[in-house]
């Protein structure tokens, strides 16, 4: 089945990487935040199920510059629908609620009207648990309209129950990992955590345990009926080398309750140091990788940070720093920049830097 495939703006290159690295298939860049890729239903239940990178998954119904041309003509009913099915509109990427609320009933209506007509169903709408949510999507002056496989939002990780104002969500955090160059081989070493979401997407990814354990929507599609879908043995015995910190004990704290939560509490070292301690804490030239989110409280002592990691960093070795889009961070000497990028995050804006130590 053609599907879309809804990620965050900026991060689809890495959603294609962990696309092949799952279910072995190829996707392809459609739009800003936008893949496509052919899936069968299994291949699906595992992506909703272990997928850190993607927010939705959505079977193609139609797709075109012209809202008048979007239609149904490629929904096969039977698969989707049973007699009496409910279902839900949802749209992004279009402004004004009022816009969308009556692009809804106008979609709606035709859909109800067409399948009466075609296939003799009954559906009617239902806007808190519908059977079938359709998505419209728009961007890049496309519309994309599909149903969603998940009924839920990926990227809204379960463990995040302890949140902190100045963090991301677990896809971000899962980009910026994959961004570093780090490998599961390879020491990491994660800085100023928040609550954290990047200590604990590093331990996911290490182990490959399931992300969502649903239940998810297209459970209700009799096209999913019966399928079984290929669960990943969970790895009870895995040593990490993913070690974190922070200065602020509450962070700790919070950072430790959703590492429980998560279930990976056994993969991450938790510690309460100060950027001071970092060359106390790890020998000269121990750490492969290493990870610090910079908020505006921190800037002022990046000499400190080139100091440090300087010091416990291996020769080649790389620093990724996650700040604000505004912020000028001076290039030291003694470090070479790989590349930089800028993500989107909320109403604001995340700059990130990989340097490479000399």
């Amino acid at each position: 089945m053609k599907c879309f495939i809804l990620v965050t703006a900026g991060i689809e290159d890495v959603a294609i990487i962990e696309l092949l690295e799952l279910v072995g298939k190829n996707g392809k860049k459609v739009g800003s935040g936008i893949l496509e890729a052919d899936l069968n239903p299994e291949e699906i239940l595992n992506l909703c199920s272990y997928s850190q990178s993607f927010r939705r998954i959505l079977v193609a119904v139609s797709q075109n510059t012209d809202l008048k041309k979007i239609n149904f003509s490629q929904l096969i009913y039977p698969h989707f629908f049973s007699d009496k099915s409910t279902f839900k509109f949802e749209i992004e990427g279009i402004k004004g609620n009022e816009n969308r609320l009556n692009l809804c009933r106008q979609l709606a209506t035709e859909l109800i009207a067409i399948t009466k007509k075609s296939s003799h169903l009954n559906l009617t709408v239902d806007l808190k648990k519908p059977d079938v949510l359709f998505l419209l999507f728009f961007t890049d002056n496309i519309f994309f309209l599909g149903i969603d496989c998940c009924g839920l939002e990926l990227d809204k990780r379960p463990y995040r129950l302890f949140p902190h104002k100045a963090s991301f969500r677990g896809d971000l955090a899962y980009f910026f990992l994959r961004k570093s160059g780090w490998n599961k081989k390879d020491s990491l070493v994660i800085g100023f955590i928040k609550d954290g979401v990047l200590p604990i997407e590093a331990a996911l990814f290490f182990s490959g345990k399931k992300i969502n354990s649903g239940p998810f929507l297209c459970s209700n599609f009799p096209i999913f009926q019966n399928i079984t879908p290929a669960i990943t043995p969970e790895k009870t015995d895995l040593f990490s080398s993913i070690v974190a910190f922070d200065d602020n004990l509450m962070n700790i704290r919070a950072t430790q309750k959703n590492l429980q939560l998560a279930g990976v509490t056994k993969l991450v070292k938790v510690h309460k140091l100060t950027l001071e301690d970092l060359g106390l804490e790890f020998s000269s030239n121990s750490i492969n990788h290493l990870i610090l989110y910079i908020t505006k409280k921190d800037e002022d002592a990046i000499n400190e940070i080139y100091l440090q990691v300087h010091l416990t960093l291996r020769k080649k070795g790389t620093l990724l720093l996650i700040g604000r889009q505004q912020w000028d961070m001076p290039i030291s000497t003694k470090f070479n920049l790989s590349f930089n990028g800028i993500i989107h995050k909320g109403e604001s804006n995340l700059k990130y830097w990989v340097l490479e130590k000399k």
